[in-house]
């Protein structure tokens, strides 16, 4: 339990995971624009989710087989899509309404929340 508070569970790590997670998908589109950017960029889903995001936490989770390889696979997708967009123009919220890189970010999400 190294990767994270070692207080927290592996189970609450997986289910904090999957919170985070859920907020990255498409039902942000639904956020005004202040809420938008104050989830995503003031932490909030985003900061979050990278936070979680990291390989050896979610070695962790899958070597207990809380989560499939092919998830743990996606998880790790999320985590690069997300992190190639921060500190470029695209690292804002009218890049995440319009732009096809969030549109994937927000579908690999929600694909994410259905297979957890």
């Amino acid at each position: 339990m190294g990767y994270y508070n070692e207080l927290e569970s592996t189970e609450r790590f997986l289910e904090r995971l999957k919170n985070h997670i859920k907020d990255c998908g498409s039902t942000m589109l639904n956020l005004t624009d202040e809420c938008l950017e104050y989830s995503l960029f003031e932490g909030g889903a985003l900061n979050k989710t990278i936070f979680y995001l990291t390989d050896g936490a979610l070695m962790e989770v899958k070597d207990k087989w809380l989560v499939s390889e092919e998830v743990c696979d996606k998880i790790v997708l999320l985590g690069n899509k997300i992190r190639e967009l921060e500190d470029t123009s695209k690292w804002c919220v009218r890049s995440v309404r319009k732009d096809k890189e969030w549109r994937d970010i927000m579908m690999l999400a929600d694909e994410i929340k259905t297979l957890l």
